[in-house]
């Protein structure tokens, strides 16, 4: 599953840079920084890039899941610092509501 994932995330992460004015500097990888003065998108960017991995996570899996939820909100570590705590948080978030 965790590969499944990554594949929809790098390819939404690809996809949205391609779509978008925000400039990609660096590689896409699990350590590309989606908050803090390292990552190329500020909160707008940020909150559209999670709508569109949202979409597509949902659409392959067939389920509802809302990524920007309490328990990402309330985490002492965001779940949105890089694209491997992203895909961690995904993963953990599957197990549960499948």
């Amino acid at each position: 599953m965790r590969e499944k994932i990554q594949e929809i995330v790098f390819n939404s992460t690809k996809e949205f840079f391609e779509n978008s004015d925000y400039e990609l500097t660096t590689s896409i990888d699990n350590n590309l920084r989606l908050i803090g003065d390292s990552s190329p998108l500020d909160s707008m960017g940020l909150v559209s890039l999670i709508v569109e991995i949202e979409e597509s996570i949902n659409d392959d899996f067939d389920v509802e899941l809302v990524l920007a939820n309490e328990k990402a909100m309330s985490a002492r570590t965001s779940p949105f610092i890089n694209l491997e705590t992203l895909i961690i948080f995904i993963e953990e978030e599957l197990k549960i509501i499948s």
